[in-house]
This record gives C-alpha cells, sequence and structure tokens, in this order.
C-alpha cells in the first residue's frame, strides 16, 4: 500500500473531524489483518489521539468478541476490553429505542440493507458523523459517504 494513499485517507478522516466505525474495521485492526491493517491503524491513531472522533454501536461489541468467546481466550477478550476503554473519543452507543427507530426508517428506504448494519449506520447519524467506514459494499445510503477500505488500499 502506498504512503501517499495512506496520507490522502488520513487527510480524509481529518477533514470529516468524525466517523462511523462498521465492526469489519475493529475485526482488521485487531486481526492485524494485511492489506487493511495500515488504514485502520491510522484510525485508532487518529482516535487515540483524539484528532478525531469515531462511533460504533454495541453491535459491534456483540461481533467481534464472538470467536475469542467460542474458543474462551480470555487474553484476547482483555485485550479487547482494554481498547474499547482506553479510547478516549470513540463512543459505543447502545442500542436504544430512538436507535432502532432510525434504523427501521433506514430498512424501510433502503430494503436490502440488514438490521444490524442499519443499527451501525443509525449510529453515525445520530452522531452526525459525515463518514462511515467499511467494507461492505451492499452498504450504499444516500445520508452519510461511504468509505470502503478496499477503495484505500492497492
Amino acid at each position: 500500500m502506498g504512503a501517499n494513499k495512506v496520507n490522502d485517507f488520513e487527510n480524509k478522516l481529518l477533514s470529516a473531524g468524525s466517523i462511523g466505525l462498521d465492526s469489519m474495521v475493529f475485526l482488521y485492526h485487531f486481526a492485524d489483518h494485511p492489506l487493511y491493517a495500515p488504514l485502520t491503524e491510522r484510525i485508532f491513531q487518529l482516535v487515540e489521539a483524539k484528532k478525531i472522533s469515531a462511533v460504533t454501536s454495541t453491535i459491534t461489541i456483540a461481533e467481534i468478541f464472538v470467536r475469542a468467546e467460542q474458543v474462551y481466550d480470555e487474553a484476547t477478550i482483555f485485550a479487547y476490553e482494554q481498547a474499547f476503554a482506553s479510547l478516549p473519543s470513540l463512543s459505543v452507543l447502545l442500542v436504544d429505542v430512538p436507535l432502532v427507530r432510525l434504523a427501521s426508517k433506514l430498512r424501510a428506504k433502503y430494503p436490502k440493507i440488514r438490521l444490524p448494519d442499519a443499527i451501525q449506520l443509525s449510529a453515525s447519524l445520530i452522531k452526525k458523523c459525515p463518514l462511515f467506514i467499511t467494507n461492505d459494499k451492499k452498504l450504499a445510503i444516500k445520508e452519510v459517504e461511504i468509505i470502503y477500505l478496499n477503495d484505500w488500499v492497492g
């Protein structure tokens, strides 16, 4: 991955100021994914340094802990918990009535969007994030700019 693409990606994040994060961003980051880790590393460096804020929903917690729970990997579970607790500009929104009402409106407008994805997108919309970062090409809505990690590699 070229340094210019990573720098352009960083500049896009900085200009947005706040971003929504899909679960896969965390999964790629924690797994040190060979293609996407340079991008996810940049995301989390900016969040940790409070240069941008990020939001996700509790759906992310439910999705990323599954494998560690299946194999009873207490070290990984602890590492995940510490990561979420230590990121000062990361908001993890609870799935509450206003959030799911917005998710239902998104699903009504975009019937192909699955409920977990609609919840993730709704968290970003509630926090007024101009960008939502994912790699799921099925997520395409007009209410927020979708950034696909795959578009920034290569």
